[in-house]
């Protein structure tokens, strides 16, 4: 048995705010979240069967300086003498640690001006081009990791850049379809800092996103990935899509702003899409994509979402149609290729406090499923809570 944990977006600064915690460096965050946090992360750990992993992508940094990043070192790995490490520090080794730049860990010290990845890649002994690759293996059952830098434009000063937009270069590409090639896994992973797509709980921000990300979806498609960590935007989300069968399934729709994001970001037609909600609570993000599909076919006979008192009155009556039946059909024709994606939620900050979670999946080969375990700090209770949904998933034969 495997284990992923799935940080993201720590946000750890030397100078980010007047000092009010006795912990240098940790400015800006909740003393108590962060301490309730390796006490939960810890007794999670400990309970592991099997090997691990820690990936934690992006964001560590709040404008990329030196003495931030070797803050987070003290926070994660272990054999650092400080009392950070000491007190509150989660003594990772090393080799179980992998870790991407996000666009804060760019801005090289400064939030205006030049931005590069030196302080970042230096700090944390990068030398060779991303994506960093990792392959990891546990009573026969392995997994290849994929973690690419999306951080936009390097060495560059751009308005996007500085709005926090990602891209990923065709080297990047190139070098991750050779690792491919040469390792053989039942699973395969990738890493980005960038959102490919708007999970239904966020509101759609352009400046956000990943640019080029039909190019990506399409990628990950064709490398038959399993699944996608990624971060940014500081909420959580999980959800399984058949990615190959919605982008040939799904309409199109047009208009001048759509037509301006295909031009200038190449997003995925799947960002296209509302996702809709019910008396505050988002819908899965597969069936706002499914009641809008069939609300093309019979525009005049459909209920309004609006109609619904409550998500699972909404859902019996979707579930009941017939249309909704010949849609995951169709669904499921395509392709059995289904891939997971996967956004952790910023860990500590003390403005995101009731947002604040971590990710853990379990992956079972022998019972062909994956655990995905949401943990998420309740400031009522002074600690982690932890909700569990279990997934069917078909993993590769070697």
């Amino acid at each position: 048995m495997i284990k992923i944990f799935h940080l993201s977006d720590l946000h750890i600064d030397i100078e980010l705010l007047p000092k009010q915690n006795f912990f240098e460096g940790l400015r800006g965050h909740n003393i108590e979240v962060w301490g309730a946090f390796r006490k939960h992360f810890k007794l999670r750990q400990e309970n592991t069967i099997g090997n691990y992993i820690c990936a934690i992508t992006g964001d560590l940094s709040k404008k990329g300086d030196i003495k931030s990043f070797n803050l987070a070192k003290q926070f994660l790995f272990e054999n650092n003498n400080s009392e950070i490490t000491d007190e509150i520090g989660l003594k990772l080794p090393k080799e179980k640690v992998i870790l991407i730049p996000g666009n804060h860990d760019s801005y090289n010290s400064k939030i205006l001006g030049k931005n590069s990845l030196v302080n970042f890649n230096e700090s944390f002994g990068i030398f060779d081009p991303y994506p960093i690759t990792k392959f990891i293996e546990h009573d026969g059952f392995s997994i290849s990791i994929i973690a690419f830098d999306s951080t936009y434009l390097k060495n560059a000063y751009t308005l996007a850049k500085k709005l926090g937009r990602g891209i990923i270069e065709k080297e990047q590409y190139a070098l991750a379809e050779g690792f491919l090639r040469d390792r053989k896994s039942n699973l395969r992973i990738v890493m980005l800092h960038h959102n490919p797509i708007f999970p239904p709980n966020v509101k759609k921000d352009w400046n956000l996103i990943l640019e080029g990300s039909k190019i990506f979806i399409d990628w990950i498609i064709k490398q038959k990935i399993d699944f996608v960590l990624f971060g940014h935007i500081h909420e959580d989300f999980y959800d399984v899509l058949p990615l190959k069968s919605l982008i040939r399934l799904l309409p199109s729709k047009k208009g001048f702003g759509k037509t301006l994001r295909k031009f200038y970001l190449n997003t995925s037609r799947l960002n296209d899409y509302e996702n809709l909600q019910i008396n505050g609570k988002y819908l899965r993000q597969i069936d706002s994509i499914a009641y809008q599909f069939i609300k093309k076919k019979r525009p005049n006979t459909l209920k309004l979402a609006t109609n619904f008192k409550s998500k699972k009155e909404f859902e019996n009556y979707l579930y009941g149609l017939p249309e909704y039946s010949e849609f995951i059909s169709e669904l499921n024709n395509f392709s059995k290729q289904e891939t997971l994606l996967v956004m952790a939620g910023s860990l500590c900050q003390d403005n995101d406090k009731r947002k604040n979670s971590y990710i853990e999946l379990d992956f079972n080969p022998e019972q062909s499923k994956v655990n995905i375990y949401r943990h998420k700090y309740q400031p009522q209770k002074m600690t982690f809570v932890t909700k569990v949904r279990e997934f069917k998933f078909h993993f590769d034969k070697l």
